[in-house]
């Protein structure tokens, strides 16, 4: 009975120590607060779930929107092909189409934020469509996902997650002329859903 006891007081003891440690401490959580760390990034591309990058079992790419700025990409076609080597262009009447692992468009499943995209009347897909500026991530799953996605996704995924509109309404606007004498223009208009 008395070692009962005594090894009842030695644990409370040891739990009031422990908390009268753990508000000392508490004052130098400032210092902690200043300090910042990048952490991996999340996709859900790859199984439907929100993971690390570096533990989804699918060959999933990111690119950031720092790393779009610090490589110069002003559209869509020099990023995707940046990032997955058995992506392609071809050009045809309606302007280009994408290919991903030897299949056309009409097998690669093209979200933004999560939400499906449609086409044209062909399939075809004007990724040139959404400003780059507002891009945050792009997500490439190089591979078939139609277990996940269906049959869209036979030759992979490509999911745009853009940033959030800080406006209810915003207007911008975007040119660029290339080498090849091409110019183009944009004209974006955002209105924020249940803002």
């Amino acid at each position: 009975m008395i070692k009962k006891r005594l090894l009842t007081a030695l644990l409370m003891g040891g739990i009031i120590a422990t908390g009268a440690y753990a508000q000392a401490e508490k004052g130098d959580s400032d210092d902690m607060t200043k300090k910042t760390h990048e952490l991996n990034p999340v996709v859900v591309t790859g199984t439907g779930t929100h993971q690390r990058l570096k533990n989804t079992p699918s060959p999933v790419s990111v690119i950031t929107a720092n790393e779009i700025k610090r490589a110069g990409i002003t559209d869509f076609q020099q990023a995707l092909t940046m990032m997955v080597p058995s992506l392609s262009f071809r050009p045809n009447a309606m302007g280009s189409y994408l290919m991903m692992n030897g299949l056309s468009n009409k097998h690669v499943l093209i979200l933004v934020n999560g939400r499906k995209v449609t086409g044209d009347i062909t399939g075809n897909i004007d990724l040139n469509q959404i400003d780059m500026t507002r891009v945050k991530r792009i997500e490439v799953l190089n591979g078939a996902a139609s277990s996940l996605y269906g049959s869209d996704a036979i030759g992979g995924v490509i999911n745009i997650i853009t940033n959030e509109p800080k406006d209810v309404v915003a207007f911008s606007s975007n040119s660029s002329y290339t080498r090849k004498n091409q110019f183009s223009q944009g004209l974006n208009l955002d209105i924020a859903q249940g803002k």
